[in-house]
C-alpha cells in the first residue's frame, strides 16, 4: 500500500509541475484528498499542511495580481532607471534588487524579470564576468517551470556577451559535510 501511496504523492506532484501557478496549490490539495478517500488515515486538522498550501497560493495570486496590474512591469522599469543611472555600482544593486524583489514579493521568480536589464546594463558597465547562482536541475526540457526559468536566465547571461559562471548551488550543500563523512 505504501508504494500506492508514493505513487499517488508522485502523480499529484507531477500534475501541480505541469501546472504551474495556482494549480500547485490545487494539485496539492487533491492529492490529500486523494490519499484520504484511500483509506490514509488524514487528520484534517494536522495532517494536511494548511500553511505550506495557503502561502503558495497567496504568494501565486499576490505574483498574479501584480502582473495584472502592471506592478512587474513597474518594478522592472524602476531597476533599470537604478542600474542605468549607477552602471558602475551594478555588482551591488543587481543583488540587492533582486533580493528585495524576491523577500517583498514572496518568490524569487520575480526576479526573474529583471535579469536582461541586469545582462544588459553590465555589458554596457564593461563588467568583466558574471557569476550567476542558478539551480541543478536547470534543463529546457524539464517537468519543473522553476527549473525552466533557471534555464532560461542561464541563457539570457550567455547570450549577453559578458563572460558567465553558472553555479548550481544544490552541490554546496554536499560539500559542507562531505570533510565529515570522508574520514
Amino acid at each position: 500500500m505504501i508504494f500506492v501511496q508514493f505513487a499517488v504523492v508522485l502523480l499529484f506532484i507531477l500534475i501541480g509541475a505541469r501546472l504551474g501557478g495556482l494549480g500547485i496549490g490545487y494539485a496539492g490539495g487533491a492529492g490529500v484528498i486523494v490519499l484520504g478517500l484511500m483509506g490514509l488515515k488524514v487528520d484534517v486538522m494536522t495532517g494536511v499542511p494548511w500553511e505550506v498550501l495557503g502561502i503558495i497560493l497567496s504568494v501565486i495570486v499576490c505574483i498574479a495580481a501584480m502582473q495584472a496590474a502592471g506592478g512587474l512591469d513597474w518594478l522592472v522599469a524602476v531597476t533599470e532607471r537604478l542600474l542605468h543611472r549607477n552602471p558602475k555600482q551594478i555588482t551591488y544593486w543587481a543583488p540587492i534588487v533582486t533580493y528585495l524583489m524576491t523577500v517583498f514579493c514572496g518568490t524569487g521568480h520575480v526576479a526573474f524579470s529583471s535579469l536582461p536589464v541586469i545582462a544588459e546594463v553590465a555589458k554596457e558597465a564593461g563588467v568583466r564576468s558574471i557569476v550567476n547562482m542558478s539551480q541543478i536541475s536547470a534543463r529546457r526540457d524539464s517537468s519543473s517551470h522553476a527549473a525552466q526559468d533557471h534555464w532560461i536566465s542561464e541563457r539570457v547571461f550567455d547570450w549577453s556577451g559578458v563572460p558567465t559562471t553558472h553555479i548550481r548551488p544544490t552541490f554546496f550543500a554536499d560539500w559542507l559535510v562531505y570533510p565529515h563523512f570522508a574520514k
